[in-house]
């Protein structure tokens, strides 16, 4: 029931059918399959399915995935128990840093892990964990200039930092102003006019 493609006798790619459709078979043990194309003239290898690795796949030049008409699911990634998935930017180039970018178009970015996040370190120990050497994070403003710097100064002592040395450090509930840290370091609970 196969179409058998040989080489010299010996069968390099086979066709045939499975209960869920059709079926196409590496014959030779760990040869990769390869998916050719002409691009502008240029014989191109646009697909390598690894087959010493289980068929893992590399793509030449970008993945694109439509819209899912299944609901709530686009692109779903498997790992066997206890392994790890990783997005990786490899940088193959030699123009400038690769940087990763996850954009939203329309709509929210949701991380939904089951147990902890974790920027600059691999093993974060609560919900979200931001480590740095210096300055760990800054929150900033539509004009680039940082409203809020989290730093540590030395190994034990954390910093919170004001955009500028003129500005006021404010709390507030709600809307509400309830206390403020004035740039000469006066301190206003309830008030924002402070004498002493």
């Amino acid at each position: 029931a196969n179409w058998r493609f040989k080489d010299n006798g010996t069968s390099i790619l086979e066709i045939g059918s499975v209960s869920s459709g059709p079926a196409f078979f590496s014959a030779v043990s760990d040869a990769d399959m390869l998916f050719k194309g002409n691009d502008g003239g240029v014989a191109t290898t646009v697909l390598t399915l690894d087959m010493s690795q289980a068929g893992r796949a590399t793509f030449n030049e970008g993945i694109v995935c439509n819209s899912s008409t299944g609901g709530n699911f686009g692109v779903n990634i498997n790992t066997a128990s206890g392994d790890t998935m990783k997005l990786q930017v490899v940088d193959t180039g030699s123009a400038g840093a690769a940087n990763g970018v996850i954009t939203v178009t329309d709509g929210d970015l949701i991380l939904s892990p089951s147990a902890n996040v974790g920027i600059g370190t691999v093993s974060p120990g609560s919900l979200l964990s931001v480590e740095g050497t210096s300055v760990i994070t800054d929150l900033k403003s539509t004009n680039n200039n940082y409203v809020l710097r989290i730093k540590g100064n030395n190994a034990t002592n954390g910093v919170l930092l004001g955009s500028t040395s003129s500005d006021d450090f404010l709390f507030a509930t709600g809307t509400t102003e309830r206390m403020r840290i004035a740039s000469d370091g006066k301190v206003g609970i309830g008030t924002s006019s402070m004498g002493a």
